[in-house]
Order: C-alpha cells, then structure tokens, then sequence
C-alpha cells in the first residue's frame, strides 16, 4: 500500500520531514500549524489499497497473448466518394479510389497494439510468467501440449469507419445591399468496433471467461477533410480502457481511497496531530492520537488512531479499535469506517490467497523443470 497527501487551496510548501531530527519537527510543525490556521487549508489523506484480479486463474503461474485476430465484418465508407458528395481535388480523389482500403491499415494497427501492449504490461508486471505466442501456436499445431497455464485470444469482430461532410450555406449582404451565399462545408470521422477477447486454460482449453467491449467514437467537426484524426488516435483512449480492464481481470491492481480526520475543538495536540497526519508523518500522528485516547477516551482521537492504522495496513489493530468505539459509542461514522475496513480485509485476504496459489504453482513449474532437466 502506498500513501500519499492532496493538497488543496494551499498557498505554501510543506518541506519534507523524511531527514529532520525531532527538534527541528517541532518548529516548523509550529509553523505549519499556524499557517493551516491562517490559509484555512483543506486537506485529503488519500492511500492507495490492492484488489483482487477479477478472474479465478486457477493460481495460474504462466501466461501468454496471442496476436489479436481481425475481421472480415469490416467497412469504410467516406462520404465524398460513396455518396457523390464533395470532391476537394480530384488528385484526393484518384488517389482514394485506387489505393487499397485503409480499413486493413486500421485493424493491424488496433491488433498490433492490444497484444503489444498487453504482453508489454504482462511482462513488466513480473506477477506472470511471460510465454511467447510463437510456442502456443507451434504446440497447437502440432497437437502437443500447451507450454501455459492459460492464454489470451482476442479478436477484432467488426469495425467500421465512416467519414460524413456537411454543407451549409451562408447568406451575407454588403453595403450595396447585394446578397451572396457562401457554402461552408465541415467533416466529421465515425469509428465503431466491436473487440472480444477470451482467457482460456491450457490445460483443458475449457474458457475461462470472454468479454467484448464496443466502441462508439465521433470526431469533432474539422472545415477541411485531411484534419481529421487518424482512426486509431480516434479512438486509442478506448483500446487503453480495454486494456486496463483485462489487467484488472488477470492480476491484483491498485485502487485509492481518501481518508478524513475527525477534528476536536480547542484542541492544540489533535490539531498538531491532524497537521503530521497531512504531511505523509503517519508514525507521529499516531502516537499522538494515541496518548489523547489512552488518557482521556476522546473519540475524535481513538477515530483518528484507527485510520492511520488503517491507512498503513494494520487492518486487523484498525478493526479492533474501530470495533471497539462502535461498542463504547455507537457512532455513525465508526460504524461506517469498520465495514470499510472489513471490506479491505477481506480484498486482502483475498489477495494473499491468488499470490500465494500462485506462488505455489510457480515452485512446482521450478521443481519440475529441474526433474527434466536431470533427466
């Protein structure tokens, strides 16, 4: 888990206290402390938690992607050539008719990209073993087995692009009273795909799970045809989306939540506390808030102790004390605060679970390649 501090509305630096000794703390706290006073400065405590891969994998160790697949479902249609609409030149023209249809340039360009990206991720990852497609095939093939766990197959089911023009006429008088029509035209580029994809097990080739996205992407309305986008960057947020959504689907990812300290009125120390808490000093805000609760039950403080346990994923001591306060005062926010902190408990446990499985078949791939080696 990683922490971090927001800061908003904030006129000034905080300096890092990564090197300070305890002394020079003290005094530019005091000098923080003044200034949150003065500026009125808000501020999140925000930490960052790991969620479980939204796929049962089986503990799967090793991985792999294959080439993602294009369609036959395919059209491209620009307006000014299919329609009779329009012609900007006629060397554009000529030159459109008879070059082959860029429809092909825009799937292998979306197909090299997912599995580019996805296998470049993977990789990076070091949460898989990487197996490089070429083994996959060859071992299909050749009717021998699957040197994965499980597999990535995807395929592009149908794209279309379409470029459409719009003319509109204009009416203008000059001072003589003459009225002339002036004709506008402006262009906008349409790209709609359908792209699915399947995880599937090596070991059965049973399919784990398939899913398909579709993507709906107009451009803005550009007055001369050649600025529109090309169709990939049209829609490249898409393909990013997409490839987001099947890492979160086959190993553990990161999400953040935010966090508030409870304040307490005519309180100096809650208040130094709060302002360490701001500042990423997680360690010193909590023996603060700590001491404040052990000798006199403040509840503002024992809130307080609990979240910068649960900040620094102490999960089980920030339930017990959270826990505790829901018994002692039976407050709305304690009470709200605990199940959050058993929900992240059980994405945690969760988590170690997936690891571990993996970790486990892992070792077996090591004990077993060393056997072969042996032999």
């Amino acid at each position: 888990m990683i922490c971090h501090i927001e800061f908003s509305q904030c006129a000034f630096i905080i300096i890092s206290m990564k090197h300070k000794n305890k002394s020079n703390k003290k005094v530019i706290f005091s000098i923080i402390f003044s200034l949150f006073i003065l500026a009125g400065c808000a501020t999140k405590i925000t930490a960052t938690f790991e969620r479980p891969a939204e796929l049962d994998l089986r503990g799967a160790n090793k991985i792999a992607v294959l080439q993602f697949q294009t369609s036959d479902k395919v059209s491209y249609r620009d307006y000014h050539i299919s329609h009779g609409g329009r012609i900007e030149t006629i060397a554009v023209f000529i030159t459109d008719l008879f070059r082959p249809s860029p429809i092909e340039e825009v799937q292998n360009e979306i197909s090299s990209y997912l599995t580019r990206q996805l296998t470049s991720k993977l990789s990076e990852s070091n949460y898989f073993t990487l197996i490089h497609a070429d083994a996959i095939l060859a071992a299909i093939n050749n009717g021998n087995k699957i040197p994965t766990d499980v597999y990535l197959s995807g395929r592009i089911e149908s794209l279309k692009v379409k470029i459409d023009e719009e003319k509109t006429k204009i009416q203008k008088k000059d001072s003589a009273g003459k009225i002339t029509t002036e004709i506008k035209w402006s262009y906008t580029k349409k790209v709609d795909a359908t792209i699915s994809y399947s995880v599937i097990s090596a070991s059965d080739n049973s399919i784990i799970a398939t899913r398909s996205k579709q993507i709906h992407r107009i451009s803005s309305s550009k007055s001369r045809r050649k600025d529109l986008p090309n169709e990939f960057e049209l829609i490249k947020s898409d393909l990013d989306s997409l490839i987001l959504q099947i890492m979160r689907e086959l190993k553990p990812y990161t999400v953040t939540k935010q966090f508030k300290l409870l304040k307490a009125k005519n309180n100096d120390q809650m208040e130094m506390a709060n302002q360490f808490a701001k500042v990423g000093e997680f360690d010193d805000a909590y023996a603060i808030y700590k001491e404040i609760y052990d000798t006199t039950g403040l509840f503002e403080a024992g809130y307080n102790e609990a979240q910068m346990l649960f900040v620094q994923n102490k999960l089980y001591d920030a339930q017990a004390l959270m826990q505790q306060l829901v018994n002692k005062t039976g407050d709305s926010r304690a009470f709200y605060s605990l199940d959050q902190i058993k929900s992240e408990i059980r994405y945690a446990e969760k988590v170690d679970y997936q690891k571990e499985l993996r970790e486990k078949n892992a070792n077996q791939d090591e004990s077993t390649s060393y056997v072969e080696d042996a032999k």
